[in-house]
């Protein structure tokens, strides 16, 4: 019989060495990769009187999002995962949330299914006041920094790409096909160049949650290059659209492009706010209003996934070129203060590089 396609993810929480002795290996049915998942917790980590609950996600290019539950002992954390199609670049997430069931660690590694091999892959945990690093010491006084966009009822995509292609509002995950994980702004971003094919770069599975005909669409973005063609930084195709065309701003809600005059800056984070509420499409760039005119907005397709740094494969579009760290859309025009607020914590940190 055949071993089938296995891989193992181990990782210690402690200041010891590996040991993966007692994560054990099963063939998994119908030749889909398994993983084995096993943290070893220090006696004396924080972790143990933060943590309640875990879970492990695996996500990769043309293969179903799986989630399944870990458990935690007094020692450990462990599970296992199967029915993972063999490919490469295979995400493995493991978020840790406490009793209250918030987030409190999370951790993100990268490796390959391959048939008949085993992977080992090495996996970095961090809270929100520091970070356990695997097999090396805990540091507990390096803070995380937050990112600008906060969650309310108006908001209906919330993600901060540190480590992971989650929406914070549904909980669902994205798919990667380009690009990579870099440092951001706010920890991670997605980071995207003109040599990705395919094109399409990231995309979250439609829902009727991301639809809305008016609202907001907020990004913060640093752009490295530019194109005469479109460089999509959020598309919601036929539906709404935050874009640069030919080193332009451009914004749709509808079928319709609108562009503006504004001209983005290059190697330089900026933040960008496009809202329409169903009459003025206003472009905010940094906290200022920096360009508005009325808008007809014409009826759109909700048949569309969302994509992030990109909408599609073909020669229309190209990669954006640059780091997209942190993106919000709601079903509500944002109001002046929202958008202020966000730019007061963003300029503060800018100010700090």
């Amino acid at each position: 019989m055949s071993l089938g396609k296995i891989s193992v993810l181990c990782a210690i929480l402690s200041i010891w060495g590996c040991v993966n002795d007692n994560a054990p290996l099963t063939p998994a049915a119908n030749g889909n990769g398994a993983i084995s998942f096993r943290i070893l917790i220090a006696a004396d980590s924080p972790f143990r009187k933060i943590a309640r609950s875990a879970e492990l996600e695996v996500t990769g290019p043309e293969m179903n999002p799986i989630r399944q539950a870990l458990r935690i002992t007094d020692s450990t954390v462990e599970g296992k995962v199967e029915g993972i199609a063999a490919g490469p670049d295979r995400n493995f997430l493991a978020t840790v949330f406490d009793s209250a069931g918030s987030e409190c660690y999370r951790g993100s590694a990268k490796g390959d299914i391959r048939k008949d091999s085993t992977t080992r892959i090495n996996l970095k945990l961090s809270r929100n006041t520091g970070t356990a690093i695997i097999n090396g010491s805990i540091d507990e006084g390096v803070v995380i920094p937050l990112g600008p966009f906060g969650k309310d009822s108006n908001t209906i995509f919330l993600a901060d790409f540190n480590g992971n292609l989650k929406d914070q509002v549904s909980g669902g995950s994205g798919l990667v096909t380009g690009g990579s994980f870099a440092e951001g702004l706010f920890g991670k971003g997605l980071r995207f160049d003109s040599t990705l094919n395919p094109k399409a770069v990231c995309r979250f599975p439609n829902s009727d949650l991301l639809s809305t005909e008016a609202g907001s669409i907020e990004a913060l973005v640093n752009l490295k290059g530019k194109s005469t063609d479109f460089m999509h930084i959020v598309d919601k195709s036929w539906l709404y659209g935050l874009t640069i065309f030919n080193g332009s701003v451009a914004v749709d809600f509808g079928t319709i492009w609108w562009y503006s005059d504004y001209r983005m800056p290059v190697d330089k984070w900026t933040y960008l706010c496009a809202s329409f509420d169903g009459e003025i499409i206003r472009l905010y760039a940094n906290g200022e209003l920096v360009d508005s005119a009325a808008y007809v907005r014409t009826n759109g397709q909700r048949s569309w996934g969302l994509g992030i740094g990109n909408a599609e494969d073909n020669s229309f579009n190209i990669p954006f070129l640059g780091t997209i760290d942190e993106v919000r859309i709601s079903k509500g025009a944002r109001p002046v203060s929202d958008i202020r607020a966000a730019w007061n914590a963003i300029s503060a940190k800018t100010a700090s590089l």
